[in-house]
């Protein structure tokens, strides 16, 4: 019999949640702070997550519900 190499890589399935800014802020998904500061690109995975900043001043934006899709982008704002 022949044999015959495959090889498969497996990627996470994830969401993208965008954060502009402002600059320097920092972001919370489900309580955790993100290491990079705003503006950045967050991979999620999908579900529903509660998302916060911590802006440079020490003031804080409202909460805000998402429900993340499998390779979706999500543009947030936060006031």
């Amino acid at each position: 019999p022949q044999q015959i190499e495959a090889s498969i890589r497996l990627e996470a399935s994830v969401g993208w949640l965008d954060v502009p800014g402002p600059a320097e802020a920092t972001v919370y998904i489900d309580g955790k702070a993100w290491a990079r500061k705003a503006p950045v690109s967050i991979p999620v995975p999908p579900g529903p997550h509660t998302i916060h900043l911590v802006y440079a001043d020490g003031k804080q934006s409202n909460e805000q519900q998402i429900v993340v899709k499998e390779d979706a982008r999500y543009p947030l704002t936060h006031q």
